[in-house]
């Protein structure tokens, strides 16, 4: 099935006109690649530790920290043993769960600490992992200084296509223990990357009855000093299974508990410096990343709003059935 929709590899062109993007692209929901989009912004020139250190060192940014490089991610567990100490006296929402979806605890710091800290504990074992991930257009807000650098003239052929303005344009920062969970977005993606490599594990929204979705209730990451030498802990457990994620891990994959997932097709493609993904809505990815020189990995990606056409009905048809299909199996 996957060959009638998306090719096995993600296309890499230099540059598209807005009609040839929306008409080969866009309007088949197909991902790209491009690859002189961005090369001549500022950023990918210039954005050393030394030179963003210089402009917005003293800039207070949003820092997600997590002890394992997973913010917004699932954890698995024994039944009711989480490996992490409960900080409050919600353990005994946990009724029987071996599975949480966890968020990063977020902590506003000056640029130049967030860089202190990732340089010193990359190399350690156990350290905490820094990511700066914040998405609620957090380049507009928290990076003024570093505005002209990105010359975002270059997307006048992506607004053109979508028919919008970018909704949010975001500041992606950290190593290589950052790893986001499998996810969509509801959103025309174009991302980025600036320094170092990230690695995109892509399903298309046909994938969805592959892709075992789940309820599960939600807790947070806080920073903790344990007798057993934890330094993360979790805390605010919800009583209720609201949070709905994906539970099957692509690095890992439990074909015992989700054998649906062997007829998922995963896409691997890898994005380098000065390169722009395009990602279209509903894709499911995993990101991963590999650092530069300096030990870091720098994206920008804005997002556009998508169309709830017809492609949005088909996929809701196809996640409903989905579900069904689950309940009636459980």
């Amino acid at each position: 099935m996957i060959e009638l929709y998306v090719p096995v590899k993600i296309e890499r062109v230099e540059k598209l006109s807005s009609l040839e993007f929306l008409r080969d692209y866009v309007s088949k929901n197909i991902p790209v690649i491009f690859t002189g989009v961005a090369t001549e912004w500022k950023a990918i020139k210039d954005w050393d530790l030394s030179y963003l250190l210089d402009k917005i060192g003293g800039t207070d940014v949003t820092v997600s920290q997590t002890p394992n490089g997973r913010a917004d991610a699932v954890l698995h567990f024994p039944t009711d043993d989480p490996p992490y100490p409960i900080l409050d006296d919600t353990k005994e929402n946990l009724h029987g769960s071996s599975s949480l979806f966890v968020m990063p605890h977020d902590e506003n710091m000056k640029f130049s600490k967030f860089v202190h800290l990732n340089q010193s504990s990359k190399d350690t074992e156990d350290a905490t992992v820094h990511y700066i991930q914040y998405q609620n257009s957090n380049f507009t807000a928290q990076f003024h200084r570093l505005h002209e650098d990105i010359d975002m003239t270059s997307l006048k052929f992506a607004e053109e296509a979508f028919g919008c303005e970018p909704e949010a344009t975001n500041f992606w920062m950290g190593d290589n223990r950052s790893v986001s969970s499998l996810h969509k977005d509801h959103y025309e993606n174009l991302y980025t990357v600036i320094r170092g490599t990230k690695k995109f594990t892509l399903f298309p929204p046909t994938d969805r009855p592959f892709l075992r979705h789940r309820k599960l209730r939600s807790s947070i990451f806080r920073p903790v000093s344990g007798s057993d030498g934890s330094n993360f802990g979790l805390s605010n457990i919800s009583e209720d299974c609201s949070v709905p994620w994906i539970v099957v891990d692509p690095d890992n994959p439990d074909l015992l508990a989700f054998p649906e997932y062997e007829k998922a097709k995963p896409i691997y493609c890898e994005i380098h410096e000065g390169e722009t993904l395009y990602l279209p809505s509903l894709y499911y990815h995993q990101v991963s990343q590999q650092v530069d020189t300096e030990g870091k990995v720098i994206a920008v990606n804005s997002w556009f709003d998508m169309q709830y056409d017809i492609k949005y009905n088909y996929f809701t048809l196809l996640h409903n059935l989905s579900e069904c299909k689950n309940s009636s199996s459980n």
